[in-house]
């Protein structure tokens, strides 16, 4: 049974404070930050040049700052690409400390509001809170916690259908491919940033030749990690986003072809694979 509330320690916060972060933050990332305002969170990419995603993050503001959650594992490495490009912008670039550690709140006990699906409330202690979607209500908020996360927080990202781009898939995937764009998560009319005009190409001129789909596998299958292939009538079929498992379930996601046949789809083990439907409607072509 998970606890009320949890720390997360496989994420970790980036801090970007500054009177230029606005301006900075919407020169890097495929969300639209300067409507984030004090009451919206949005995940967002920032990407190469060729419009390939180095790394994902949930993004929401308040009066000082706003704060980037993603993977531990890229935490170090996004801090120092970031700071590649601040040049003369007025910006603080940091690694959040343990006041701001992510942590989960499992039920509304703290008496968070509101809770819509990507809004930021408070709970009792005054700290931020943004409600995610999941099967049951969740937010992600920050501080102090007693217990751990036993696994749950990010089987509900995976069933959810939210990307994550670990080391072992940086610049692979665009962001329509990580479906961003079904998620809010692109932003088509805003101004320039890293990688803008090969996803706005992609949106005004092309067609998204790939999208991430879910995949149920069997519980006491080895999970694959980022980057693992899938395997259909002797073909690749894809590459795995994400999987997590969680009590008797196990799900994955995985960029693929959007005309694949996934019908015979498995890992290169031949562990067979059941693909499900997305949470969420993709926009039309």
């Amino acid at each position: 049974m998970t606890d009320a509330r949890c720390r997360l320690p496989q994420y970790r916060c980036l801090r970007v404070a500054g009177e230029d972060r606005i301006t900075f933050l919407q020169g890097q990332f495929s969300a639209d930050i300067a409507a984030l305002g004090s009451n919206r969170a949005a995940l967002t990419a920032h990407s190469n040049r060729q419009g390939r995603a180095f790394c994902t993050a949930l993004a929401w503001a308040d009066d000082e700052a706003v704060m980037l959650l993603l993977p531990a594992a890229q935490a170090d490495d996004t801090l120092a690409r970031l700071k590649m490009y601040v040049l003369r912008s007025r910006v603080e670039l940091s690694i959040a400390g343990d006041a701001l550690a992510p942590a989960a709140q499992w039920d509304d006990s703290a008496g968070i509001l509101p809770s819509d699906e990507w809004t930021v409330g408070q709970d009792a202690a005054g700290r931020p809170a943004v409600r995610l979607p999941g099967t049951a209500p969740r937010w992600l908020t920050v501080g102090p916690a007693d217990a751990e996360d036993d696994g749950r927080w990010r089987f509900e990202d995976v069933r959810a259908g939210l990307p994550q781009v670990y080391p072992e898939t940086r610049e692979q995937f665009l962001p329509q491919a990580l479906n961003l764009d079904a998620l809010d998560g692109i932003s088509f009319e805003k101004g320039c940033y890293v990688g803008q005009e090969v996803i706005a190409r992609l949106h005004f001129r092309g067609t998204v030749k790939r999208r991430m789909r879910p995949f149920a596998l069997p519980a006491s299958a080895t999970l694959p990690v980022p980057g693992d292939e899938l395997r259909a009538a002797g073909e690749t079929a894809g590459k795995v986003v994400d999987a997590a498992r969680y009590g008797d379930d196990a799900m994955l996601l995985a960029v693929c072809p959007v005309n694949a046949q996934l019908d015979d789809c498995h890992l290169p083990d031949d562990t067979p694979l059941r693909a499900l439907d997305l949470p969420y409607s993709l926009p039309s072509s």
